[in-house]
């Protein structure tokens, strides 16, 4: 014989507990009147009494700091993508330029620059 597992919505346990709460309830006599088995019932009643209120849902101290947390996080990100958006805008005319640099007998190409080994000025 096996037992059936009953299900019930979020809404659902949320009522069930206002009503046990407001009504200042037993556990008992709220699962009566609600016909729930008295364990169910008392989890969902203790959860809440905790701040957990339905499985899944947390209370607003704790939703509040994670909006906070996310938001320095937000604000950490744009400010590191501004900077690499800067970044490449103020290098933009710097690549692929062509170098000319001072050397012994006069200006020296790129090409000079990174020869091997090789003395231009002797």
């Amino acid at each position: 014989m096996s037992r059936k597992t009953q299900r019930y919505s979020k809404k659902f346990k949320a009522e069930a507990v206002r009503t046990v709460l407001e009504n200042q309830l037993s556990i008992s006599e709220g699962a009566s009147r609600l016909s729930l088995p008295e364990g169910t019932l008392g989890q969902w009643v203790t959860a809440a009494r905790k701040g957990l209120g339905t499985p899944g849902s947390r209370t607003v101290a704790e939703l509040e700091s994670e909006i906070l947390q996310l938001r320095k996080a937000l604000n950490e990100a744009r400010l590191e993508r501004d900077i690499l958006k800067k970044a490449t805008v103020d290098s933009i005319g710097q690549r692929n330029s062509y170098v000319k640099t001072w050397g012994c007998g006069g200006f020296l190409n790129e090409t000079n620059i990174y020869s091997r080994g090789k003395s231009l000025c002797f």
